[in-house]
């Protein structure tokens, strides 16, 4: 599965272009799209549902679940629901695709959120000036479940079910251009970004020793301006093989708590872009479920005594007593911020964006 945010600041050139025309409108906002295939009759007549929300401080959404052990065989069933919180910088989803024996039509569900929010540097009682260099702390949690059941009688089931996650912090009173139609964009001062994948599928063969196959992968990886990138990656994947006709494979996903330690300019405003994503599908006989629901959140947490001024809401840590005491503000010329200026995208953004134009 594609990785939406992976490496540090040398990432320039694959970058999502921030163009200038930051302005007196509201930045903040929060939104959700979401689709889904199904099959409600035993004729693979398919159903289908789309939904879609923004320009708000706070969105939620649910498709009605109904009882899904009611569904008999030759129907499939999709269902998602969550929410998107800019004034909070939270974000949750979550999604299932069941699909019964003899059911052939290609079961799935995909949703998304994004939250933005912004905020600017003020100096309050830190005794520093405009353009003078300070530090904040980040601190981020997501976890979450990935399940996908499947059955190899009476037909080959398969099931899949996979997320993605993303977050940057970019100083929009800083504008960098390139030559030509490369164009302007901000640089970025934190990332964080996750995936995750989970699949349980019939893979019989003649001589082969075993008729299912699951796979399990995860990835996280976080960095600044001023501290190197950290990750996790298990992208080669746990792989369980073995036979019988009833093959389960879930696993939870938990980065814990993460902390990163960020260099800003007293006076500039931080633009700050999140989001979650998740997709699930299932055919023949086979489950499959994403849940983070109430489990992606972030905070910042000035230092020295500056303030934040937020556009929308007044974000906190996530778990604030688990948060360790922040670093000292260490004031600099403010020419010091700007080294590692390349900018990592926002591709999950991108292509939600992309999906709603479509």
């Amino acid at each position: 599965m594609a990785k939406r945010i992976r490496s540090g600041f040398g990432a320039g050139a694959a970058a999502l272009l921030i163009l200038l025309c930051q302005s007196a409108q509201v930045f903040g906002y929060a939104e959700y799209y979401t689709y889904g295939d199904y099959n409600p009759t035993s004729s693979s007549n398919p159903g289908y549902y789309r939904e879609y929300n923004d320009s708000a401080a706070r969105v939620s959404f649910s498709r009605p679940v109904g009882d899904m052990l009611s569904i008999g065989d030759n129907k499939s069933y999709a269902t998602s629901s969550g929410y998107a919180d800019a004034g909070k910088l939270r974000m949750g989803i979550s999604a299932s695709a069941v699909s019964r024996p003899q059911n052939n039509y290609f079961t799935s569900s995909y949703i998304a959120t994004t939250a933005t929010n912004r905020a600017t540097i003020l100096p309050g009682t830190s005794g520093l000036s405009a353009g003078d260099t300070t530090r904040l702390q980040l601190t981020m949690k997501l976890d979450g479940t990935l399940g996908a059941d499947a059955r190899s009688y009476p037909g080959k089931g398969w099931a899949h079910a996979e997320f993605d996650a993303g977050f940057a912090i970019s100083d929009s009173s800083v504008t960098i251009c390139g030559p030509g139609e490369v164009g302007c964009w901000s640089p970025q001062l934190a990332f964080f970004g996750a995936s995750g994948e989970a699949e349980a599928y019939d893979v019989y063969g003649p001589g082969w020793g075993y008729n299912y196959s699951n796979h399990w992968s995860e990835s996280w990886s976080y960095g600044s301006n001023i501290t190197p990138e950290t990750s996790h990656d298990l992208a080669g994947g746990t792989k369980e093989q073995g036979v019988g006709m009833y093959y389960d494979w879930g696993r939870s996903f938990d980065t814990g708590y993460l902390t990163l330690v960020f260099e800003a300019i007293v006076g500039h405003t931080l633009d700050i872009e999140s989001y979650l994503e998740a997709y699930v599908d299932a055919n023949n006989d086979a489950e499959s479920f994403a849940d983070f629901d109430k489990t992606l959140a972030f905070g910042l947490t000035p230092t020295n005594g500056v303030v934040l001024g937020w556009e929308i809401g007044n974000p906190v840590p996530p778990a604030e007593n688990a948060v360790p005491p922040g670093p000292e503000a260490v004031p600099e010329p403010s020419s010091m911020l700007l080294v590692g200026a390349g900018l990592v995208s926002l591709l999950g953004l991108h292509r939600v964006r992309a999906r709603k134009e479509q």
